[in-house]
């Protein structure tokens, strides 16, 4: 029989409020990951130096994303549970318009959304647990 409270690298087990908190700072770095790497492509879409695919996906709005992730990456540090659902849904629904209109050509780049997608889930789950853990 498996050990219920096993833990992985993915999914650590979180049964205290400092696991808690280190569960939820996975979310708090891929925050500011991807708010890092949107900065890069704004400032490479403003230099004029994306190549053409990138250009039909990248424009001015993507300030507004930089901003949003920065807000979403302090409101995971301060331990918000609306802060690690915003970052989780935002991030998966950008790179569902991302993907529509420019596929990954990569395995790399699927690896690498799929890791950031599942620090944010770690973000969401250490949240919830942590105020949990405070109830009890």
């Amino acid at each position: 029989m498996a050990n219920k409270n096993k833990s992985n690298q993915w999914f650590p087990s979180i049964d205290s409020l400092s696991s808690a908190k280190s569960a939820a700072r996975q979310g708090f770095w891929a925050a500011l990951f991807v708010a890092g790497m949107s900065t890069i492509f704004a400032l490479a879409a403003s230099a004029g130096s994306l190549p053409e695919p990138l250009n039909q996906v990248i424009d001015e709005s993507i300030w507004i994303d930089v901003v949003i992730f920065v807000v979403v990456a302090w409101g995971i540090y301060c331990m918000s549970r609306v802060a690690a659902i915003a970052g989780l849904a935002l991030y998966v629904l950008g790179r569902i318009y991302i993907w529509s209109t420019l596929p990954p050509n990569s395995f790399w780049q699927i690896l690498l959304a799929l890791s950031i997608t599942l620090t944010f889930v770690n973000a969401v789950r250490g949240t919830f647990s942590y105020h949990a853990l405070l109830r009890k």
